[in-house]
């Protein structure tokens, strides 16, 4: 017989509940007694990226902060946000009604790979965001740097 049949409709919610928050990366902790009345979460230890995908990790969020878009996107935020808070219906029709446009239009054929490139980059230090990707690997890393790093020769 199969144990789930056997479980009450409330136990398979708390049963469901707590496999749900586990999948999320929290801890369900109860500090009510059998009533759960008074429900808490705590949230487990982060899984353990890759040091592969850490370097890559920063290095994007390098790029975007030196990228000109960004202070676009960071000016246009406060406006966005009180129109989304007041009319949160109308931002959602207005963004499915560009994104339906940009769809059936598409835009990116009448530019090339190396324009779409040009855009990608303009703006954005290289040598900056590699001198951060670096550092970024030196600071994640325990003992010699030399040991994680190619030579350079």
């Amino acid at each position: 017989m199969d144990i789930e049949s056997t479980l009450s409709a409330k136990e398979k919610l708390a049963l469901s509940r707590a496999q749900l928050l586990g999948a999320m990366g929290y801890e369900e902790i109860v500090a009510g007694g059998d009533s759960g009345q008074d429900l808490t979460l705590r949230a487990t230890a982060a899984p353990r990226r890759s040091m592969l995908a850490k370097i890559g990790l920063g290095a994007l969020g390098n790029w975007w902060t030196r990228h000109p878009l960004n202070t676009v996107v960071e000016m246009t935020r406060p406006v966005l946000e009180s129109y989304a808070y007041r009319y949160p219906g109308r931002l959602v029709a207005y963004s499915a009604g560009v994104g339906g446009l940009l769809v059936i239009l598409k835009p990116w054929r009448l530019l090339s790979l190396a324009t779409v490139v040009t855009l990608l980059f303009k703006g954005s230090d290289i040598a900056a965001t590699v001198t951060s990707l670096v550092g970024s690997v030196r600071a994640d890393t325990t003992g010699d740097v030399r040991d994680h790093l190619p030579p350079l020769g």
